[in-house]
């Protein structure tokens, strides 16, 4: 593995931004853009997307264009893709349950679990350990976040027995608080993903779905959007499988914009939808390989 320090980084992102356009790009980029290449000539299309119909309804438009920007940018650019579909999801969302996103993202947590429960938890089986990471970052810094998941009793419960589990032992060694931070993240991504064995931690679809809407998702929306982060392409942190939860983070957020979609406007098959989400799910799994548990 290539290891570059942050000063390099530091170096390079100045160098980068007096010589464009003649940069060269960054590293793990570049390791990301050959690896879809590589994938696309040895094995299919990067994604499948839904088939969809042709309607004249102005914001139905406003929203597919948005969909369109995120794929154009999904083999280079994951987040971009990301925060091209959550704009998507920002107009329909905006349609269908009003101005308020707390109240939004509750609304679109029972409509998916409501409604497509089966499809969400093949995506819920593959999320990135690295986006479950982020999210025990938030919830244990942001308070903003921890606002809104301590709006429903039942991830306010679940947070606080993971808080109780892992923060009060009086742990202060550095490399004792990174492995107590993994082994906190890996328990989120169990929950997630529904593989526990000690029903403790258990909660059902909707809270799951709710977790990943409002603590993963919109978190990181707000994060990029507010510049309150450095770009994660641009990093000395990044790694292949930052690309990886950038990927999931999109293709989660693309299917509840197409299941939104669905509901409002009936504009593409169930048959449909649920085979693109099977075939991207394993194309995915191809793509990242064992990335998608570091």
């Amino acid at each position: 593995m290539i290891k570059i320090s942050s000063s390099d980084y530091k170096e390079k992102r100045i160098t980068y931004q007096n010589e464009w356009p003649n940069s060269n790009t960054f590293y793990r980029e570049k390791e990301y853009i050959c690896a879809v290449n590589n994938f696309e000539e040895n094995y299919d299309i990067l994604f499948k997307t839904v088939d969809l119909k042709v309607l004249e309804d102005k914001n139905y438009n406003i929203v597919v264009s948005f969909l369109i920007e995120a794929l154009d940018d999904l083999r280079k650019k994951p987040l971009h893709s990301f925060l091209f579909a959550f704009m998507a999801l920002d107009h329909v969302s905006k349609e269908m349950f009003g101005d308020n996103i707390t109240a939004r993202l509750d609304s679109i947590s029972e409509c998916v679990s409501s409604n497509y429960q089966e499809e969400f938890e093949i995506l819920n089986k593959i999320i990135p350990l690295r986006s479950c990471k982020y999210i025990r970052k938030q919830l244990e810094k942001e308070e903003r976040v921890i606002r809104r998941i301590n709006r429903d009793a039942t991830l306010k419960c679940l947070v606080e027995k993971i808080n109780e589990k892992y923060h009060n032992n009086g742990i202060h060694n550095e490399k004792e608080i990174a492995d107590i931070n993994r082994k906190e993240a890996c328990l989120y991504q169990k929950i997630i993903r529904d593989n526990l064995k000690n029903a403790t931690y258990q909660i059902k679809h909707s809270k799951r779905c709710k977790l990943v809407l409002s603590g993963y998702l919109y978190a990181l929306r707000n994060d990029i959007s507010h510049g309150s982060v450095i770009s994660d392409t641009k990093s000395s942190t990044t790694r292949f499988n930052t690309f990886a939860s950038d990927y999931w983070a999109f293709m989660y957020t693309y299917y509840v914009v197409i299941a939104l979609i669905k509901e409002k406007w009936a504009a593409c098959a169930d048959s449909d939808y649920k085979e693109s989400i099977q075939i991207n799910n394993e194309k995915y799994k191809e793509l990242f390989k064992k990335d998608i548990n570091r």
